[in-house]
């Protein structure tokens, strides 16, 4: 199988290590790995074989950089691991010439709402647990 090249963004997330060494270690092909992150201390500057600082995944030029980074790296795909990537990426995901694993950007809006998912199962009829919208 071909080598392939995985974006990883927000590659100093929690969690993030175990991920990067997973697809290190997968098995079945080469997976060269390019991390992204708005902190120069983040985790992935050390795990990936290459790194670059952008802007966070709410800053309006976050899809722009995260784009340059595609093109620059020959990008497969595009991996957030932020929720804040997710949604600074949803909205602009039919831009980019490679899958960028995001949900459509209202059920990202939705999954990150609590209060909006379990009503959402209350309307399905599926049980969940008892709520309250605090503003």
């Amino acid at each position: 199988m071909r080598e392939i090249t995985v974006l990883v963004s927000a590659s100093g997330a929690p969690g993030t290590a175990a991920l990067l060494r997973a697809l290190r270690g997968n098995g079945e092909r080469t997976v060269r790995l390019v991390g992204t992150d708005m902190g120069d201390r983040a985790v992935g500057r050390h795990l990936c074989d290459a790194f670059h600082l952008i802007p966070a995944g709410s800053d309006p030029g976050f899809a722009d950089a995260i784009l340059d980074v595609v093109e620059r790296e020959d990008i497969d795909v595009v991996l957030p691991q932020s929720s804040f990537d997710l949604e600074g990426l949803a909205e602009h995901r039919d831009r980019f010439p490679v899958p960028v694993l995001v949900s459509s950007p209202d059920t990202i809006r939705r999954s990150n709402d609590k209060a909006e998912t379990y009503a959402l199962l209350q309307r399905l009829g599926i049980e969940g647990p008892d709520f309250r919208r605090v503003n």
